[in-house]
Parts: structure tokens; sequence; C-alpha cells
């Protein structure tokens, strides 16, 4: 019995003609096995969200080191620019 209490305690109390705890365990264990079914259609839907996030991130960091390197080489071309015309 205590194997059968560990493996499925909804089994072990309608054995044991518990019927409160039977019904109670029973919800229990029907949405334990509900959630291990969704469990991989919400971890494809969380890789793709996790996925959009770090490419956006990744899109973002991208176009500001950009125009870091281009508010650089404009600075760098004016001055030049500058000194040739100076």
């Amino acid at each position: 019995m205590l194997l059968l209490a560990i493996v499925c305690p909804p089994v072990y109390f309608l054995c044991a003609k518990k019927w409160g705890m039977f019904f109670i365990t029973a919800v229990m264990a029907l949405i334990g096995l509900g959630t291990i079914f969704l469990i991989f259609p919400f971890l494809i839907l969380w890789l793709i969200a996790m996925f959009m996030a770090v490419y956006h991130w990744k899109q973002q960091r991208l176009t500001k080191l950009m125009n870091e390197h281009a508010e650089k080489i404009g600075q760098s071309v004016a001055a030049n620019l500058k000194q040739a015309n100076g």
C-alpha cells in the first residue's frame, strides 16, 4: 500500500475508502496530468517568444553600435575636411 500511496495517491485513497481525499487527490492528479501534456506547447511558445526577444535585443544593440560608429566616422571626416580647407 505504501508503494501505491507513493505512485498513485488517488487509487490508494479509493482502496482505503477515503472519498474526500480521493476526490481532492484525483482532481490534483488530473490537473498535474494536464500540465504535463500542456508543457510542450508552452515550451514551444516560450522558445518562439524568447528567440524573438533575443533577436530584437540583438538588432537594437547592432543599430546602436552602427550609429555610434557612423557618428565617429562623421566626426573624423568633418575634422579632416576642416583641416584640408582650413
